[in-house]
């Protein structure tokens, strides 16, 4: 049951870019003036979670990278 799965290089970019490109949407609501307030502020809960699932997959895949060494 403590067995971790290897973490794919593939998987963590792949998070990271959806991140990034998440966060750019928010930062253009944020420019447009968005109108609707319950749009943007599900759009900021996103782009938090997003982030901080991206930095927890990275530290997962540096921590599996260390194991192997």
């Amino acid at each position: 049951m403590n067995k971790k799965e290897p973490v794919s290089l593939a998987l963590v970019i792949i998070n990271c870019a959806c991140a990034v490109i998440w966060n750019i949407n928010l930062f253009v609501d944020l420019a447009k003036g968005s109108t609707n307030t319950l749009t943007f502020v599900l759009h900021i809960l996103c782009a938090i979670l997003w982030d901080i699932c991206a930095v927890a997959w990275v530290l997962r895949y540096r921590n599996c990278k260390k194991g192997k060494e």
